[in-house]
Formats: structure tokens, sequence, C-alpha cells
């Protein structure tokens, strides 16, 4: 049996540039500090999970998108293409 993983992340750092909220995963904002051991606190999590688990085919679909979203965007040879086109625009400016 296939396990499929599908991303849960916190807004915390770059998790944003990673995770396309709904498909790929969830983007969930953090619980307060004060508050991060109340049972309410977590819902938002709960409320993902309980997604995933009640649409078995979605929940597939997004854990695919994950690594093909992944390698793709962050893939040296696209970044460092990114990178020189940058350079390049800059360099014909002048």
């Amino acid at each position: 049996m296939k396990i499929v993983h599908v991303i849960t992340r916190l807004i915390l750092g770059g998790a944003r540039e990673v995770v396309r909220d709904g498909e790929n995963g969830f983007l969930l904002s953090p619980p307060p500090r004060r508050g991060m051991l109340k049972a309410r606190a977590w819902h938002p999590l709960a409320e993902a999970m309980a997604r995933l688990a009640s649409d078995p085919p979605a929940a597939r679909r997004m854990g695919e998108r994950w690594p093909e979203d992944g390698l793709r965007r962050f893939d040296y040879r696209e970044a460092t293409r990114r990178v020189l086109k940058v350079y390049e625009v800059a360099r014909r400016a002048g």
C-alpha cells in the first residue's frame, strides 16, 4: 500500500514558499504560546486532518503534488537558471 504524505505546516519561516494551501498541504496559523496547551488551540490542525480523512482521493492528490512542486520549485538547476536570467537582464541594462 502506498503511503502518501500531505504537508500540514504552521505559517513559519519559508512554509508559504513550499505549501500552497489546499493544493499540496495546509497552512495553519500557529497557536498562541500562552494557549498552546489548550485543546482548542489545535482545532485548525484537527480540522485539516479531518478533511484529509474524509476525502481519501483528494488527500492522495494533495500528497502526490507535494514532491512534484517541491522538486520543481527548489531544484538547483532551476534556481541557477533564474539567477542567470536576472544577471543577463542587468548586464543588458548596463
